[in-house]
Formats: structure tokens, sequence, C-alpha cells
């Protein structure tokens, strides 16, 4: 649920993979600012433990820092994250 906005406006989200330290494979949502020139800020959100985990949707802060302020957004799953 979008509340009525345009989905063609957000900024783009995309799933990368990269290896940690002791060659685990970590996963990460990267939502990047459209319009901003690089380099950019990055705020880096880390939910709250195992039994959670960040998935593709819609959400609100993460649009804003992204669309509206030219902030990157970093949303890694981290350990016993899926």
């Amino acid at each position: 649920e979008v509340g009525g906005l345009n989905p063609a406006t957000f900024a783009p989200t995309r799933l990368v993979k990269f290896p940690s330290f002791d060659g685990q494979e970590i996963s990460a949502f990267v939502t990047y600012p459209s319009a901003a020139r690089q380099p950019y800020p990055v705020v880096v959100l880390i939910h709250g433990g195992p039994e959670s985990q960040h998935t593709p949707g819609f959400s609100s802060t993460i649009q804003f820092l992204a669309a509206e302020m030219g902030i990157a957004v970093v949303a890694p799953n981290v350990r016993g994250s899926d």
C-alpha cells in the first residue's frame, strides 16, 4: 500500500550481495537517490534481531531519505536473516 502515491516517482531499490570478512554472503537492499549527484551520503538501517528481516516493499522513511533528501539507504540482512 502506497497511500495513493505514484510508484513511478519512487527511488529505485536493488538487492545486492557481498562477502563478509569470513566468507559468508550478506544481502542488503540499497535504495539509491534518483536525482542526487555522486558521491552522496549513506544511511545504514539495521533491523532488530535475527527473527526479522528487511524485505522489498514501500517504506515512507526510506523513500523520503532517498527521493527527497538525496541520501542512499542500505538495509542489510545480517547473520541469521534470510
